[in-house]
């Protein structure tokens, strides 16, 4: 138990959860601008100038191990700009800065709404969505050509990380 924060016994994680968080975040808002959630052995931010506070605080609060409540996200996140600090997340940012400017994705946006609409078809065709499998099922970036022939290896058969080859 955290001494200083109110616990938040239930489970964020569990079904009813997920589909209608609201209930949760209000009643851990009420409860403070921090909570322990013992489940996940993790403090919540959830009020907003604690939360940036804290996300501004990168000299305290470090990335670099991963953000993810769960082992395996943060092992296939390391080396993106979210798990970064410092330097290296200075330098992975500014790679990615360029890229998503309004104006570089204005570049994309027909080829992203012809994917877009391909998915949505596909899915109401089936009577179903598979965000993850089409995403998977993607075989190249807007305005990056083909992922690489090892990122390609690296995810077959399997959820791709969500560092793949557009990222």
């Amino acid at each position: 138990m955290s001494p200083t924060a109110p616990t938040y016994r239930p489970d964020v994680y569990a079904t009813g959860a997920i589909l209608d968080p609201y209930p949760h975040y209000r009643r851990m808002r009420e409860l403070g601008p921090v909570v322990w959630l013992p489940r996940q052995r993790a403090h919540a931010v959830v009020h907003h100038a604690p939360c940036k506070e804290v996300l501004l605080a990168d000299d305290r609060f470090r990335s670099e191990r991963g953000v993810a409540l769960n082992p395996v996200a943060n092992r296939l996140s390391r080396g993106t700009t979210l798990n970064s600090d410092d330097a290296d997340h200075e330098r992975r940012r500014r790679l990615l800065a360029s890229r998503l400017t309004p104006k570089a994705l204005r570049s994309m946006r027909e080829e992203v709404d012809r994917r877009a609409d391909a998915v949505v078809e596909a899915a109401v065709s089936r009577g179903e969505v598979d965000g993850v499998g089409a995403r998977v099922g993607s075989t190249s970036c807007p305005g990056r050509g083909r992922p690489s022939t090892a990122w390609a290896r690296r995810t077959r058969g399997r959820s791709a990380p969500h560092r793949g080859p557009c990222a």
